[in-house]
């Protein structure tokens, strides 16, 4: 009995060291797994706050992006707005210069065919004008010719010639005694012939005693002389010749 005790006190204390033992053993793994999950949560802890600093710049960046995108956004719509403006306004242009265009080739028909128009005017009227000239013209020689016809006949049937002395003359009259002593005065004028000496004169050239032979139209101590021709002038020859014996 005693010594059963006595094992069962061994054992007893055997069993209480163990227990002791097994407790230190575990409050060391304790004490351990505390400084583990310790250093977990402050690593954790760090790890969050570096995600949250990095969330507040991530959201700093996109608050940034987000107002540049705004600002892009706005200078396209303004540039889009510009452009359509401009757009309005190029088409406005482009329908002034359509209508100018137009306008303007109305305007050169209308002077073309205004142009054609007088030109057709014009030629009518010259030839209207070249057909009346043309008709005046020959209605006009048709007199000329049935004057010189009818003059022709009259100093074929009136003309008369004489040869006498000149007594006196001036640019509208000649007067001569005739031959047979008889006095005439003839009138001249633009139309009648005077010649001396086979040379072309006027009327005062005539001098007083020249011989001339005349061609007239009228009775017989007056008219209109055609032709006159001076054939000798005795004064004249004797003036000349006196001028040169000085």
């Amino acid at each position: 009995m005693r010594r059963w005790t006595m094992t069962l006190a061994i054992a007893l204390a055997a069993a209480a060291a163990q227990a002791q033992t097994t407790s230190q053993s575990g409050e060391k793994q304790q004490d351990q797994q505390s400084k583990q999950t310790s250093q977990q949560i402050e690593s954790s802890q760090k790890q969050s706050e570096k995600a949250l600093g990095d969330a507040k710049d991530a959201q700093k960046k996109a608050a940034d992006a987000q107002k540049k995108a705004d600002k892009a956004n706005k200078d396209v719509q303004d540039a889009e707005k510009k452009l359509s403006e401009a757009q309005q306004k190029q088409q406005q242009e482009q329908q002034k210069a359509q209508a100018a265009q137009q306008q303007a080739q109305q305007k050169s028909q209308q002077a073309q065919a205004q142009s054609q128009q007088a030109q057709q005017q014009a030629s009518q009227v010259q030839q209207q004008q070249a057909q009346q000239a043309q008709q005046k013209s020959q209605a006009y020689q048709k007199s000329q010719a049935q004057a010189a016809a009818t003059a022709s006949s009259t100093r074929s049937q009136d003309e008369q010639s004489v040869s006498g002395t000149v007594t006196s003359a001036s640019k509208d009259e000649v007067a001569l005694q005739t031959a047979d002593g008889k006095p005439l005065k003839l009138q001249v004028n633009d139309q009648t012939q005077i010649t001396v000496g086979g040379r072309k004169a006027e009327p005062t050239d005539l001098q007083e005693g020249a011989q001339i032979r005349a061609s007239y139209q009228g009775s017989a101590d007056s008219g209109t002389a055609t032709k006159i021709d001076v054939q000798r002038a005795d004064k004249a020859s004797s003036s000349g010749s006196g001028g040169s014996s000085k």
